[in-house]
């Protein structure tokens, strides 16, 4: 039986990319087609085939590129994701788009328990692996718990948000996660160069100190392709 032309394509990428470089270039549909004599359709089909298995990116008027290996998250830990990467030999930056002082939502009010009062301190980030876009995170925390916290002279694009929080005195002591599937926004689509309805993976996080405080609510959005979870299972 003939091998369907689409996974003729994959594999001849494939073996592209076992001698290519996180960050190097895929050749374009055009030349693809040129080499291989597919339709542009059938090429297409096997890129996202290996954009969804996160062996390759494709960045909206810049081309197809080789990825490195997809963010692993360590579930069974309470760590930021600075701390998680850099343990896997990973470079990480972030790009703040916001850190301001709020006033609380409803939503916010129930998670970190305080009342109409209470300033939040809203710490909105672009984190990037390798110089990849990977997540947008956002933190919401109480400021009367992380008053210590010199936040506004903190440079959060370098900066670890946990290790600034211990730090100043606040000690991290447990959290919980729910996770969920969704697709990419509009903004998503800018922020982290997918197209928008490219898988999301969502994360929603709540942190407690020490005397069962909440110290921070988050909310991570991070690229389908470049994601895993590893959750380690005892009976």
């Amino acid at each position: 039986m003939d091998e369907p032309l689409y996974l003729k394509v994959e594999n001849y990428l494939m073996g592209l990319i076992e001698n290519m470089k996180p960050g190097d270039m895929l050749p374009t549909e055009a030349e693809l087609e040129k080499r291989l004599g597919v339709s542009r359709t059938t090429i297409r089909y096997a890129i996202q085939i290996l954009q969804n298995k996160g062996c390759i990116s494709k960045q909206q008027g810049r081309g197809t590129f080789v990825t490195a290996h997809p963010y692993e998250e360590e579930l069974s830990r309470l760590q930021g994701f600075a701390e998680d990467a850099a343990k896997k030999g990973l470079i990480t930056r972030s790009v703040v788009i916001g850190c301001d002082v709020i006033l609380p939502n409803e939503e916010l009010k129930d998670a970190l328990k305080i009342n109409d009062k209470d300033k939040v301190l809203k710490l909105n980030r672009v984190r990037y692996i390798n110089e990849e876009p990977v997540q947008i995170s956002v933190s919401y925390l109480p400021v009367n718990e992380i008053q210590a916290m010199d936040w506004q002279n903190i440079d959060f694009s370098s900066a670890s948000l946990y290790k600034s929080l211990e730090d100043s005195g606040v000690v991290l002591a447990t959290g919980e996660e729910d996770l969920e599937v969704d697709i990419a926004s509009s903004l998503d689509a800018i922020l982290l160069n997918v197209d928008i309805g490219f898988p999301i993976f969502v994360t929603n996080r709540l942190v407690f100190n020490d005397k069962g405080v909440p110290i921070e609510k988050s909310v991570s959005r991070t690229r389908g392709d470049r994601h895993k979870a590893h959750i380690k299972l005892k009976r």
